[in-house]
């Protein structure tokens, strides 16, 4: 059995974790805060990194990045599985977001209104208001549904797939002796430790950003084996990257018919896209661990004495 490429793992960490940290350090000096366009154009930068780190490391090494960070094949048949993936995640959330204590059906999407409330200015909270009330809650919801598959199969899917070709390329591959399921909970402790500096400023969590930290921490440790059976079924980044995408810009509509409770114990990163992601994860070990991506080499060719 091949050692974990424990260099490999510690040095493409350090990079992205200085890189990204540094990063978001620099934007919040620069006055950039949660809530602005700012905020966005800065989080899809973040998400960027590990592409670029993994992808520098595998060309210094001369070894061929393409198809070490799953970039190819770009189409094949685990694709609608990833999209059921994302979907499942956004629906399943909305609906037991309603089931959760404390929260209430609103077709109005009036918790939607209320949480804008706090972070926008008045004029675009009214804006809101108006717009919500225009259409009816189910249709409201089936046509966000729509237009997330359609961003997560698209413009998302690439930007994910920054984080993507990352985690699951670069460092899930490095952890494979570990085995699926050990790697993939390192991989998503790692991960969810990451988004620490956008947690800490309200990102997913603007009412709780400390402990926001820890759940968004399990949050991803929950959603890195999915991704990781996506990336190993389909023997590409693409496959995780679509699911992510979706989730990504499907993550509003758990909310969207809800009003009442927390950031703790509704929508996709709270309790109820947890629930969802637990069972998602039993699906998984009940019909069997899939075999892991070839693990890469534990040292670089040169070090390595060729």
């Amino acid at each position: 059995m091949k050692a974990v490429a424990w260099g490999r793992v510690s040095l493409f960490v350090t990079l992205v974790f200085a890189l990204d940290w540094a990063l978001a350090a620099a934007s919040y000096a620069a006055g950039v805060r949660y809530g602005t366009t700012r905020f966005v154009a800065l989080g899809t930068l973040y998400m960027g990194v590990p592409l670029l780190v993994a992808a520098v490391l595998h060309a210094a090494w001369r070894e061929p990045v393409m198809e070490r960070l799953g970039l190819r094949p770009v189409f094949n048949a685990i694709l609608p599985i990833a999209v059921v993936l994302g979907v499942t995640v956004c629906v399943g959330s909305a609906v037991f977001t309603l089931l959760m204590p404390g929260v209430g059906y609103s077709p109005e999407a009036l918790g939607v209104v209320e949480k804008a409330a706090a972070l926008f200015p008045p004029e675009d909270v009214e804006k809101l208001r108006a717009t919500m009330a225009s259409t009816n809650g189910p249709t409201k919801f089936v046509f966000g549904l729509l237009q997330a598959v359609a961003a997560g199969c698209t413009v998302n899917a690439v930007v994910a797939l920054g984080e993507e070709a990352g985690w699951r390329g670069y460092l899930q591959r490095a952890l494979a002796p570990l085995g699926f399921w050990k790697a993939s909970a390192l991989v998503g402790v790692v991960w969810g430790l990451w988004h620490a500096p956008l947690i800490l400023q309200g990102h997913n969590y603007p009412q709780h950003p400390e402990l926001g930290v820890v759940l968004m921490t399990v949050f991803t440790v929950l959603l890195s084996a999915p991704l990781a059976w996506l990336q190993v079924q389909a023997g590409s980044s693409w496959a995780p990257s679509l699911a992510h995408g979706i989730i990504n810009g499907g993550a509003g509509l758990a909310i969207l018919l809800a009003q009442g409770g927390n950031d703790l114990t509704t929508g996709v990163t709270g309790l109820p896209g947890m629930l969802v992601l637990v069972l998602v994860n039993v699906l998984i070990w009940r019909t069997g661990t899939p075999e892991p991506l070839p693990a890469v080499p534990a040292a670089p060719p040169a070090a390595a004495g060729h």
